[in-house]
């Protein structure tokens, strides 16, 4: 799983918090390094209250869209909106590219 513009990435520690261990690795990228601080202490501390396993967090001070990871999952939580079309355009194509496997929707993307 990846997440742009994570900040903090409660989406994702809700996802890793209530699935049962279906979700092995989770990567927070943001270039907001304030962003990265506070969800690395957040995930520590239910790291210790066992409240989510250790180690399936990740965060990453860095661009998604260079983070060269694939992986099964993207989420784009609230950053499509705030783009003009093209730019939604490049970051769903590059999103998809990202993905292990490609997704039912590739064909938009090529």
């Amino acid at each position: 799983m990846k997440n742009l513009g994570s900040g903090v990435g409660l989406d994702v520690i809700n996802a890793v918090r209530n699935t049962d261990g279906c979700v092995k690795t989770a990567w927070q990228c943001d270039t907001n390094q304030t962003a990265v601080k506070m969800g690395r202490t957040i995930t520590d501390l239910l790291e210790k209250e066992n409240e989510i396993p250790k180690s399936v967090i990740n965060y990453t001070p860095e661009s998604f869209l260079s983070f060269g990871k694939n992986v099964d999952l993207v989420i784009l939580v609230g950053v499509i909106c705030g783009l003009n079309d093209r730019a939604a355009f490049t970051t769903l194509r590059l999103a998809y590219r990202m993905l292990r496997g490609g997704a039912n929707c590739g064909f938009l993307f090529k």
